[in-house]
């Protein structure tokens, strides 16, 4: 395997954030759930669109997984539009990656190939491709 894509939805930008993470992880693990509730981390990212900031946004994930060992899962997420700029702001929680994480593949990276974040009929979702 060298990509595999996915669709994420939510009511609002906030719920398609925690869409993609979640995705994300189920796509990774075996069974998300494992991820116990250790440790927390804030980040906050900016971008002058809402595709670029969905990008950073599942980035975020993986380095901290691949930087640090850890693996987060977004507590909260508060995305918001500024003067014509796109904000996030999330708190994970998770833990050390160890023995009782089975994974299903290793992704390597979220792509720009193929990447779409929109609005239709009042619902959001995107479009993500992952390098795996």
């Amino acid at each position: 395997m060298a990509d595999i894509a996915f669709i994420a939805r939510g009511a609002s930008l906030n719920e398609l954030f925690v869409s993609g993470a979640e995705a994300l992880f189920h796509i990774m693990l075996q069974d998300p759930s494992s991820i116990k509730k250790k440790e927390t981390v804030s980040f906050h990212l900016d971008s002058a669109v809402p595709d670029l900031l969905y990008y950073a946004f599942l980035s975020e994930f993986l380095f901290y997984k691949d930087a640090r060992g850890l693996l987060l899962v977004p507590e909260t997420v508060d995305v918001v539009e500024k003067q014509g700029h796109w904000f996030c702001s999330c708190e994970g929680s998770g833990e050390m990656i160890g023995p009782h994480h089975v994974f299903n593949t290793d992704i390597k990276a979220v792509t720009m190939h193929g990447l779409e974040v929109k609005q239709e009929n009042g619902l959001w979702s995107a479009r993500a491709v992952l390098d795996v």
